[in-house]
């Protein structure tokens, strides 16, 4: 199922009016949206326990009116709230490379570097990739004796679940006096969307060490996500959303949980649900054969294992617009989508997901390399290995930690202090914002 492209608008009103108190103590705004969904709408609340402003995300559908909505709402109520639970668990990047026993316990019981565990769900590559998949987790062992994985708290990565309806049970579930689902987040200042299209419109790029530190923002957000075990699916500057105020450490988190699942989990098709210009290949793929079997086997529904790597493009995707800062792939989506044709199933872009899902044709190829490259190597290095078409020569989450690009993040998270730039640096600077800055079509001017 292809997603519709959602934009969250901070400081929208719209035109309808109303509050309501849940749970008696968080006042929802609904003239206040700050996005709506397929199965939610998010509104601006209060708590007013805390004296604080918070996000409250309501679910559709109501269990006597809707069946239907109200069924799929439950199933992504459910999910969300079980995510969230378990990504707001005490985790540090230096834990996650750890199994058992935790970082606590072990210094408790005394396990040296030696006797650590480390987690293959965070390192995990298909199983054709074994070779790689041990070299990285070599490299991870050693890393993790360096003070920089402790620094990274990947609690910090994602919104803070600060309530959610529960039934007369205690449970998760619809709320015992109003019926209603939802979900109270902390609120974010802006979303990454909205970032980088402003800066288009003032044409004015990154500098070179705060498109490394958003990166490692980007890279760090997933790495919390697959070290839990689980797969978004649904990356994109739209949910990811900056907390706190600007200039503050990983002020960049994840939102939006509702199509989040396990590793390995086997989905029909129907169920994806994705924004086409992030997708991944493989999903791609997966919905190339959903059009070919619709005229044989209507019925049918293909499905897909989800994988990490699956984030990893979508990321990737992320990234590589903080570069041009604009949406690479959506120029070709636009032009490709044929509304005439459009489908409530494939919305008319089977040309498009050809394409995508053609590993013959790179999104990295040799024009947008060289480009990359004659401003930084080591970030066209970095961005080839995660939008590698075929997901068995694609990097792993872990291994975009490890990438050359990020040395200088590394050392300042080691030492307390950044290195010295580079004169070649700061030529580097002058070459992005000349790459970036030229038109409104910076991508499609090097594809």
């Amino acid at each position: 199922m292809v997603a519709v492209e959602r934009r969250f608008n901070f400081g929208h009103t719209s035109s309808s009016a109303g509050s309501e108190l849940l749970q008696d103590r968080f006042k929802v705004s609904y003239d206040h949206v700050l996005g709506r969904g397929s199965f939610a709408s998010v509104y601006k609340g209060l708590d007013q326990q805390a004296a604080r402003n918070v996000a409250i995300k309501v679910y559709k559908g109501h269990q006597q009116d809707d069946a239907k909505t109200y069924k799929e709402s439950l199933a992504n109520f459910h999910g969300a709230v079980q995510i969230m639970t378990t990504l707001r668990e005490e985790l540090t990047l230096g834990d996650a490379l750890i199994t058992s026993p935790t970082r606590r316990k072990r210094k408790e019981e005394g396990f040296d570097q030696e006797g650590i565990e480390l987690d293959p769900v965070l390192i995990k590559r298909p199983s054709f990739n074994e070779e790689s998949m041990e070299e990285c987790l070599r490299q991870l062992a050693a890393s993790a004796g360096n003070n920089w994985a402790e620094a990274v708290d990947l609690r910090r990565c994602f919104a803070e679940l600060i309530s959610h309806s529960v039934d007369k049970d205690g449970k998760p579930g619809p709320d015992a006096i109003t019926g209603s689902l939802f979900i109270v987040t902390d609120i974010g200042e802006e979303n990454l969307a909205d970032r980088l299209a402003e800066r288009a419109d003032d044409d004015r790029s990154f500098e070179m060490e705060e498109l490394r530190e958003l990166h490692w923002s980007l890279v760090t957000i997933v790495c919390g996500l697959h070290a839990a075990g689980f797969v978004h699916l649904d990356i994109k500057p739209l949910n990811i959303m900056r907390f706190g105020p600007q200039g503050s450490p990983f002020p960049w988190r994840l939102i939006d949980f509702d199509g989040c699942v396990r590793t390995q989990t086997v989905v029909p098709s129907e169920k994806v649900l994705v924004t086409p210009w992030y997708m991944a290949p493989e999903i791609a793929e997966m919905q190339v054969r959903r059009y070919k079997q619709r005229d044989d086997n209507p019925k049918e529904d293909p499905q897909i294992t989800v994988s990490r790597l699956m984030d990893v493009w979508s990321v990737g995707m992320c990234a590589l617009e903080a570069v041009f800062l604009q949406p690479v792939l959506k120029p070709f989506f636009d032009e490709w989508n044929d509304t005439k044709r459009a489908s409530s199933d494939l919305n008319g872009c089977s040309k498009f997901f050809d394409w995508l899902q053609d590993c013959q044709k790179p999104v990295m190829d040799a024009d947008m390399c060289e480009a990359i490259g004659s401003m930084d190597k080591d970030l066209a290095m970095m961005l080839q290995g995660m939008l590698s078409k075929d997901p068995s020569k694609r990097n792993s989450i872990s291994e975009c930690l490890l990438a050359k690009w990020f040395e200088p993040v590394r050392h300042r998270l080691q030492t307390g202090s950044p290195p010295r730039k580079s004169s070649k640096e700061r030529r580097n600077c002058s070459k992005m914002s000349a790459l970036s800055g030229s038109n409104t079509s910076r991508a499609c001017a090097v594809m």
